[in-house]
């Protein structure tokens, strides 16, 4: 990794309440490589040049912690984790967390298995989709959820609270327009167990897009109907939001800006 980049990546992390060790930042420099690598035949992201994993996913993921949900300890699951965001680079900041890794593309959760033994990580990936894997002992095991640009919030919710115990939380990371899909995810929650949605608008002087965290906490356990069979969430979303829900949704802002 480039000093620049580095030393990006270190004060970034440091605004973001995250303190990299020269181990931790060997480990986000292989991933960073590893990533590069594996992008050329397997396509995994969009985002190749290097300052730009850095800001964009490694610091983008580091966000999560803003939220507050992430406990000593906790078993977090990441949905859809694609590439690995956020949950390598949280386990890399957070090695008390117990990761597992939800991915239903084989040639992605190779690459997945590949790093996590790679980079040194005691995370587990979980091969398959997110409605059969919570039909699992998976299923109420998990203190946290998060995902990132997996889907809509109101299928977010059918997919992620059944993974979690009461009292746990989903945390997913969301851009602009936010605001359209909590009144469906509200609705949503409701009947998977949930509580109302939590928009949290996450303000830093690197990421330069609009990003927000929607926190939803498990109340009680999710009627074993949900999750529907694979597809039908995608296809059939629960909840639906009117022009009043749109605007709804408890805010608030935490900003890591330095003057």
């Amino acid at each position: 990794m480039k000093a620049e980049n580095a030393e990006l990546l270190k004060e970034g992390a440091a605004y973001l309440g995250v303190t990299l060790s020269d181990n931790q930042m060997a480990q986000l420099d292989l991933f960073l490589r590893e990533l590069q690598k594996w992008n050329r035949k397997l396509n995994l992201t969009a985002i190749t040049e290097e300052r730009e994993i850095v800001v964009r996913h490694f610091l983008d993921s580091f966000s999560c912690l803003l939220s507050g949900k992430i406990g000593e300890g906790a078993a977090v699951v990441d949905i859809g984790s694609g590439a690995g965001f956020p949950g390598i680079p949280l386990a890399i900041a957070r090695p008390d967390i117990f990761l597992s890794l939800l991915e239903a593309g084989q040639k992605k959760a190779g690459f997945l298995k590949y790093l996590v033994s790679a980079v040194g990580l005691g995370a587990k990936v979980l091969v398959g989709r997110a409605e059969e894997l919570a039909r699992t002992a998976e299923r109420a095991s998990y203190d946290v959820a998060v995902a990132r640009a997996v889907t809509t919030l109101p299928v977010l919710c059918e997919y992620g609270l059944p993974f979690l115990k009461k009292g746990g939380y989903l945390i997913a990371q969301k851009a602009k327009r936010v605001r359209d899909e909590i009144g469906a995810a509200e609705a949503a929650s409701r009947l998977l167990g949930g509580g109302r949605p939590e928009v949290v608008c996450v303000e830093t002087s690197f990421l330069e897009a609009e990003r927000y965290l929607v926190l939803v906490e498990k109340i009680t356990d999710t009627p074993e109907r949900y999750p529907r069979r694979v597809g039908i969430p995608e296809k059939r979303p629960l909840g639906r939001a009117t022009g009043a829900e749109r605007a709804g949704g408890d805010k608030r802002t935490f900003s890591t800006n330095k003057e």
